[in-house]
């Protein structure tokens, strides 16, 4: 059973003070709580209005959803929760009991790496903390090596630059992989029960019904139409309103 799940940080309370956006989800997870998931689901949608980056508010929403039997719309809330926070223990499993609402034979596949995952989850401020300090390690080492030239010291402060170095591009990497990750929306989540593929941009459809829950990759935006690939590697035309990007 998908739990509700309340995230609050009480420094940032006591420091701002009740935001609009603590309220509203207050009254989101109470109208949850009383069962009035549609009410809910206004709140939540209001918070991330306010605060896009609301891991909280998009689990609850996907909660919401879920009982709401609207499957594939919880799907791309529990993704996004994933793509805020990869490191998130809850969500995996509450997609995993989604693809088996919608069919027993269904199972969630994440499209990302194990180790991209890692990075992500790590967070681009955090690495980019990392290499600021690094890239002062650094200058501190430089200036070390040609302080002390002719030493014995001058092979070992070599060494360690080369090292720093090597870690600074690594850090700045992954500080730009981390931060590309959380802005990037090529994969979108399938919303509708039953949704119709298009040949091309007059609506001439395609022999295939996508099912709710599917991923796709958003490769390109035509004049009424998004076109997407398939796992399979097949390429169609859906409607943006039949598809919500993570």
């Amino acid at each position: 059973m998908i739990r509700m799940k309340h995230i609050v940080s009480l420094l940032i309370l006591l420091i701002a003070g009740p935001s609009i956006s603590s309220e509203l989800f207050d009254r989101g997870l109470k109208a949850a709580n009383d069962n009035k998931y549609t009410e809910a689901i206004v709140a939540f949608e209001e918070v991330i209005e306010e605060e896009k980056f609301n891991v909280s508010a998009y689990y609850n929403l996907g909660n919401c959803y879920y009982h709401l039997r609207k499957y594939g719309k919880a799907i791309w809330a529990f993704e996004k929760v994933l793509k805020l926070n990869p490191r998130d223990a809850e969500a995996p499993m509450s997609l995993e009991l989604c693809y088996k609402k919608i069919g027993p034979e269904n199972t969630w596949t994440p499209h990302t790496s194990g180790l991209q995952r890692l990075i992500c989850g790590v967070g681009s401020s955090t690495w980019a903390y990392l290499a600021i300090f690094l890239s002062i390690c650094l200058g501190a080492t430089i200036f070390a090596f040609f302080r002390l030239a002719g030493t014995p010291w001058k092979r070992l402060l070599f060494m360690g630059a080369l090292g720093e170095t090597i870690l600074l591009i690594a850090f700045v990497i992954a500080a730009s992989s981390a931060h590309n990750y959380t802005q990037d929306d090529h994969f979108a989540i399938v919303t509708g029960k039953s949704v119709p593929t298009y040949l091309n941009d007059l609506g001439e459809r395609s022999d295939l019904l996508l099912t709710e829950g599917t991923k796709v990759e958003v490769i390109g935006i035509t004049k009424t139409k998004l076109e997407v690939m398939l796992q399979n590697g097949r390429k169609v035309l859906v409607s943006q309103n039949d598809i919500e990007r993570i």
